[in-house]
């Protein structure tokens, strides 16, 4: 490794090399940068902790959690926006994919970094949250519920459970959009048996509920030994067929690599926004360290509006029906509420689009009763 002193003969050898005018806002931008790195080199390291079931859970591991983490790291670290203040690295801790499990895991994590994204598990956010807050260190997570119950993105609240910050808007809040412009208020909620993903779907259908949404049914795919993935799916289907009012169903894909990747930068731009504005890293789980924020994610530039929430772009994906390819269908614009279709048709089983429910159920002003508008 060079060291500082053999680094700065080596920049002030291409300032002063040559007068060549061209040569002029090389040399400057060269030398800003070797600034830059001689200072990150002498900065205190900021860890980030990314906690995940990346063992347990075969879905997540196949999201390359190191390899995302690694190339944020790498990026932020040469990013000439952050301030050189802390030299940041990244270390993946794993979580265990049973809820009690998760939390004994987290709570002896304290020691192996400096800030934290996740838990995955929703589980136990509250008690994530107030762990990380004892021990002054913020906690970044996609994950967690957001206990707002309005449609509004959440403003600064002084809640105890409160210590962690999210880096993209809620599951519910995204769906809830999507919803709103099929007119779908009847949904279920189906997940894997996996406590993990029991935890995640009831965190999703608790936040429809607090949205006015009549989430009345939340089913589990067994996984029995003697049957097949085409059984288990044909159980849920004919499950959700008897109950009155349920429309269809719903897939989604997330590009967790991407998600992964705009986390970790999420909370070193947090943290950089507390060091300049001479509060304490562990403030940087307040909204105001984010307000207006803004960077480029994986695949956009992800803003933060005045109460520090995120504003991104989202895209609804299907198949044909007939192989695996996913398309995009519709461009769900979070910072207006609207959908946007972008040319390739949604398929629906059957060949048939579901019906709409009354538009009283995604008007907050309004109580819906069975579709019935309630004075």
């Amino acid at each position: 490794m060079v060291n500082g002193a053999v680094m700065m003969r080596m920049f002030q050898k291409v300032l002063h090399g040559s007068s060549a005018p061209r040569c002029q806002g090389t040399r400057l931008a060269l030398l800003l940068l070797g600034v830059h790195m001689l200072m990150a080199a002498r900065s205190p390291t900021f860890t980030i902790g990314l906690v995940g079931p990346w063992r347990c859970d075969p879905v997540l591991s196949r999201a390359l959690p190191e390899l995302a983490a690694g190339l944020a790291i790498q990026t932020i670290n040469w990013d000439p926006s952050v301030s050189p203040a802390y030299h940041y690295d990244y270390t993946v801790l794993d979580e265990e994919c049973r809820t009690a499990q998760g939390l004994a895991g987290f709570a002896r994590l304290e020691q192996h970094a400096s800030g934290f994204v996740g838990p995955l598990n929703p589980g136990y956010c509250s008690a994530a949250g107030l762990l990380a807050k004892s021990w002054g260190k913020p906690l970044v997570s996609w994950a967690c519920p957001d206990p707002d119950p309005g449609r509004s993105p959440p403003r600064r609240r002084e809640s105890s459970h409160l210590a962690f910050i999210r880096p993209m808007p809620s599951a519910a809040a995204v769906l809830l959009r999507v919803l709103e412009h099929f007119g779908w208020a009847r949904v279920a909620v189906v997940s894997s048996e996996q406590e993990l993903w029991v935890e995640t779907a009831r965190a999703l259908a608790d936040g429809l509920r607090r949205r006015g949404l009549p989430v009345s049914l939340l089913l589990t795919a067994e996984s029995r030994p003697q049957a097949q993935p085409e059984e288990a799916a044909t159980h849920i289907l004919n499950r959700i067929r008897e109950m009155d009012g349920v429309r269809g169903r719903n897939r989604g894909v997330s590009p967790l690599f991407g998600t992964i990747y705009n986390a970790i930068y999420y909370l070193a731009k947090a943290v950089d926004s507390a060091y300049r504005g001479s509060r304490g890293v562990a403030e940087t789980s307040n909204a105001q360290h984010t307000s207006g924020m803004e960077f480029e994610g994986f695949n956009q530039v992800l803003q933060m509006d005045k109460d520090g929430a995120v504003i991104a772009d989202y895209v609804v994906l299907d198949t044909d029906g007939r192989g695996s390819r996913l398309e995009a269908t519709h461009l769900v614009n979070m910072a207006t509420g609207t959908l946007k279709y972008l040319g390739t048709t949604i398929h629906f089983p059957q060949g048939s689009v579901p019906g709409s429910d009354a538009d009283c159920w995604f008007d907050s002003k309004e109580i819906c009763t069975g579709g019935e508008i309630s004075c």
